[in-house]
């Protein structure tokens, strides 16, 4: 299925050249939560569950600049390794907005079953709404809960 984008996604696209007046940078959001009793298989069922659950989530920009469905088995998540990647430049990679996923995930262990994730969304994909939603189905789906159905995409 494919899908234009609304206006205010087609701005946040166009911010993102660099022949634009403050133009240049990526309309992104960024957020953490801490999960206590982590595991990494049920997180990774979880996060699978909710991306292929809602059609943006798994979504990209094809050539046309239509969103279009993708498939995603496995959600890829990064994992911060001491002496590895630092939270700061992880958060500042460019993402490439004609390849799914539209967003990154990353897992911060911090101690024995204690980890942070961080999320960096593209914009186009979410709003400030949805953010709260995505962290409580992501919590649902982790503790093995159905999802409910929402009306909007």
């Amino acid at each position: 299925m494919k899908m234009e984008m609304t206006d205010l996604q087609k701005a946040y696209y166009l911010g993102e050249k660099e022949n634009f007046v403050l133009g240049g940078s990526s309309a992104v959001i960024y957020f953490s939560f801490v999960i206590h009793d982590f595991c990494v298989d049920t997180f990774q069922r979880a996060l699978n569950i909710v991306v292929n659950k809602h059609q943006l989530l798994h979504s990209f920009l094809n050539e046309e600049n239509l969103f279009e469905e993708g498939f995603i088995k496995e959600v890829p998540v990064d994992y911060l390794e001491k002496g590895g990647l630092e939270i700061e430049e992880w958060i500042h990679q460019e993402m490439d907005l004609h390849k799914i996923p539209l967003f990154r995930v990353l897992v911060e262990n911090q101690e024995v079953k204690k980890a942070t994730i961080h999320f960096i969304i593209s914009g186009l994909i979410l709003d400030g709404w949805s953010v709260d939603l995505l962290i409580q189905q992501i919590q649902m789906a982790y503790l093995g809960e159905s999802l409910p159905e929402i009306e909007i995409a």
